[in-house]
Formats: C-alpha cells, structure tokens, sequence
C-alpha cells in the first residue's frame, strides 16, 4: 500500500493541508519497465502473454466497481489474462478477497469491462464476461457469459452464454423490469437478457466495423428506464465513413426497439462532425444525461429533445480520458479524468457546466495514476478508483479521501 499523506509543509516548516489523502491498493504489483515498448507493443500475439507467467498473471486492471453498502465491500471486475477476473475488497480491513470466479471460468474468460451491478430486491450482483482474445480464437472460444454472484459469496454462477462465441464489453440493469442490457463485442451486438427466464433478445448491432469501434465504455440505463449508448454509420460505398459517423441510440423504456438518433458530439471547435462517445452517466438530473467523449470533454443531453450541449474540457483536447463519473452521497459531482500519468480528481457543478480541480493523483513516492477507468464512492465520502491498461506495472485500485 502506497500513501499519500494530507499534511505537508510550507516552506517555513509549518504544517498545512495538502489537500485529499490518497492511498493506492495493490492487487498485483508486477513492475514490467520497458517491456511494453521493448518487445510487446505491435509484436505480441495473445499466445505470448499467455506463455509469460509475469505478464499472464501480473498484467491486471481494475475496470469497474460496485460498493455494497451493508457488507462495506467493494466488488471489483478485473482483466487478467489467467482468468482471475473478480475480486472483493474489503474497506475496513484494506484486504482483497478473490470471489472463486476459476472455479467456474473459461480460460477465453479474461475481465469484466463495465459489466457489474446490484439487484437490490434479489440482492444479487449481475456481471458479464469479456474477452482478451483475437478473431482466430473466436471458434475455441465459447462466449461471454452473465454471471450471478450473492453478496455474502455463496453464490457464484454462469446463467447463460446469450450468443455462443459472442463476448460482453458491458452491460447495464433495469431493476423495475428485471433484464440486463447488454453490448456485446465483436460484433457489437445490442441486446437484453430477462433475469427471470434467461431467456434473451436481439436488440441490433451498433456498428460495422468499418468507422472503428462503435460503443463507449458502458451503456446506461437511466431512472426511467431507457437505455442509451453509441452507434457507428457504415456508408460501405465510402473508404472511410466520414467524420460524422458516431451517433447516439435510445431504447426507450416502453417500446421493443432501439431508436437509431442521428445526434453525436458536436466537436467543440466548431469544425462539422461528431466525436466518438467515450462514457454515458445518470446523475441525478430528471432531464437530462451526460456522455463524455474519447477526446475528454462532457456534455448533457435532454431526455426529451436530444438537445446537445457541450460543457467543458478539464484537460488538453485530445489528451484526455473522462470515463468516471459519480454523483455523491452529498450531492457532490467528481470525476476522475486526464491519461498518460497526468490523471486528476475534479468536482462538477452541472447547474453552471463548470469544474474546479480538487487533486492530482499521485502518491509521496511520486508513483502517478495511468488512467482511471470506473469509480465509486465507499463510505464517509471517500472515492475507490479503478487504473486501467498501465503499460508499465500492474494497474492499482486508488483510495481518495476527501474528509
């Protein structure tokens, strides 16, 4: 464990605040130093890091989170190449409990993405499975699995595989109608899966391929129900499909199929075109949703007109990641955004569309942040963050807290 303290000193010796304190949780802590540029990068096939024992098993990331309130556990959806992708972490005692998940794994089972969440009536928690894997494996590999795991971890098991050989990048839940939406990659299926019957539907498919990566992060259901994420144009008459090609969907609550919106994210310089959407939140906010982009900026989308309006960008354009957002206990809105080792907590006040920065994450050891990938908020206001896809070290869980 690595500390941040609170108090430093000015240059008179004199004690004074130095703002939040942060402590980095070490699941794996495998230092890889060059060997992502040396010999991986543009080289390694997905058989070399299963061969290597230090990359198999030390190479992780913390890629989404769940904190359970009444056990004050964090659940945590890993990516590993060894399969070892669900872990418990206990806030009291700062330990790590592994959840079994290789009992009932799939050597091509390699990470939940942003696939966790709570039923609270059931008091179960549903998770999907993705891959690490290329095409060439795709026929061996026999698909994603959604997964149910009790809190108190007597139960952990694989409901279904919806689509046989299909992998799940996130999935999202809709309480009041007990189904999980799902997004599924590659292809990038769209789809739902009833939790009471198991039974799943085809929605659509979100792109082609041929404009890159269709989908963000995550896919959102907000309060009321309907279901939002990202769609990709194809235009197969054109070489590339242009720059305004990454567009909104909405599944709305109460009808069968999803509504293809022809809205994206408007560059902010003006210059026509939409920027791929990166992550979609609900905070609170009766009319409106908030989606960032790949280039690291917010916006707020109406419920009701699709209206779009850009709000801000906390870091250099283009240099940025905003993929973790939450709203506090307090009302207080934090996100957690910046990549490339230049990573910082930020308070938002969506009433006015403005930031303030409220910390760098680093630690006394001068150890810095890859990239925040999910975040939560655990108990007495203090915020878990997941690091994701450090070429450099096994990525950590970060702990901030802003008492």
């Amino acid at each position: 464990m690595t500390v941040f303290t609170k108090k430093t000193f000015d240059i008179k010796g004199k004690r004074k605040e130095a703002g939040p304190m942060i402590k980095t949780y070490k699941l794996k802590d495998v230092d890889f130093g060059n060997g992502w540029t040396d010999y991986v990068e543009n080289r390694w096939e997905y058989k070399q890091f299963i061969d290597n024992k230090d990359w198999r098993e030390g190479w992780i990331s913390f890629d989404c989170c769940y904190y359970h309130k009444d056990s004050k556990s964090l659940f945590l959806g890993v990516t590993s190449f060894d399969g070892d992708i669900f872990y418990e972490f206990d806030v009291e005692t700062k330990e790590f409990v592994n959840m079994g998940f290789k009992k009932i794994g799939n050597p091509y089972d390699a990470k939940f993405h942003r696939s966790l969440c709570y039923h609270p009536q059931t008091e179960t928690l549903y998770a999907a499975v993705a891959l690490l894997h290329c095409t060439d494996r795709y026929k061996e590999a026999p698909g994603g699995a959604v997964v149910a795991a009790s809190v108190d971890g007597k139960r952990l098991e694989k409901l279904s595989v919806p689509i046989p050989h299909v992998y799940i990048q996130a999935c999202d839940i809709d309480i009041a109608n007990n189904k999980l939406y799902l997004q599924f990659f590659t292809p990038e299926y769209i789809g739902e899966f009833d939790l009471c019957t198991r039974e799943f539907r085809l929605l659509g498919l979100a792109g082609s391929g041929i404009g890159g990566m269709a989908q963000g992060q995550n896919i959102l259901v907000d309060k009321e129900g309907n279901l939002w994420g990202a769609w990709c144009l194809t235009r197969a008459w054109q070489d590339k499909p242009g720059k305004d090609v990454n567009r909104i969907f909405i599944k709305k609550a109460h009808e069968p199929e999803i509504t293809w919106l022809n809205i994206g994210l408007p560059y902010s310089d003006g210059e026509y075109g939409y920027n791929k959407a990166d992550a979609f939140f609900e905070l609170g906010d009766d009319h409106h949703i908030y989606v960032s982009d790949v280039k690291g900026s917010l916006y707020r989308i109406s419920k009701e007109t699709y209206q779009v309006d850009f709000l801000f960008n906390p870091v250099p354009y283009g240099k940025g990641r905003f993929s973790a957002m939450i709203k506090a206990a307090n009302g207080d809105v934090y996100a957690a955004v910046g990549k490339d080792e230049d990573c910082q907590i930020i308070k938002v006040n969506l009433c006015e569309g403005t930031y303030e920065k409220v910390c760098s994450l680093q630690d006394q050891n001068g150890i810095v942040c890859r990239q925040i990938h999910h975040m939560t908020e655990g108990p007495h206001g203090i915020l878990y963050c997941c690091e994701n896809d450090n070429p450099k070290r096994s990525s950590y869980l970060w702990e901030i807290d802003l008492r």
